[in-house]
């Protein structure tokens, strides 16, 4: 079509970026509130990958390549939790619940203390708003076929910024 969803990690960046064609090249922008990103991709002769780079808020400029696959299906969330196992008991917990086309919601325990967070779903990206206040809007990227939950989150409370390495573990989704 004329437009494309590109969602995944350039190296600790993640991206959610939405590309418009004009032929066999694509112009990127990532269009989510406070994010700034921008680039340029243009398909290979096969069609079978992409080649580009994307120029991040900082200036930065990441080159890519990325080879075209099939899509694998999307999996739920509902009632998956993920906990940090680097922390002391179970300080640093959440589960997924109220899975709709589109967002999910968790709860549970993060550095700020309890949280209850809604997200919009862009493939393994997820944009955040936290409910408590505590947390500016972030994005959490699902990795290694959804065992890992990755992200970093600034603080509005402290000014800090800490970072989210989860995985998941089982549980159910309290109601």
């Amino acid at each position: 079509g004329s437009w494309m969803r590109i969602t995944g990690n350039l190296g600790t960046r993640i991206v959610d970026l939405v590309a418009r064609s004009h032929g066999d090249v694509y112009d990127l922008v990532d269009e989510g509130a406070g994010w700034e990103a921008n680039g340029r991709m243009v398909m290979s002769d096969r069609w079978d990958g992409l080649t580009g780079s994307i120029t991040f808020e900082d200036g930065k400029q990441v080159p890519f390549i990325l080879r075209l696959q099939e899509t694998t299906p999307e999996r739920t969330l509902e009632d998956i939790t993920y906990r940090d196992v680097m922390a002391s008991g179970w300080d640093y917990e959440v589960t997924f619940y109220e899975e709709r086309p589109g967002s999910v919601k968790f709860n549970g325990n993060m550095r700020p203390g309890k949280v209850e967070v809604t997200c919009q779903k862009h493939g393994d990206v997820l944009h955040c708003t936290d409910h408590t206040g505590k947390m500016e809007p972030f994005r959490l990227l699902l990795k290694n076929d959804r065992k890992k939950l990755l992200g970093n989150i600034t603080l509005k409370t402290e000014r800090g910024i800490f970072v989210v390495e989860m995985n998941r573990v089982s549980g159910t989704a309290p109601r």
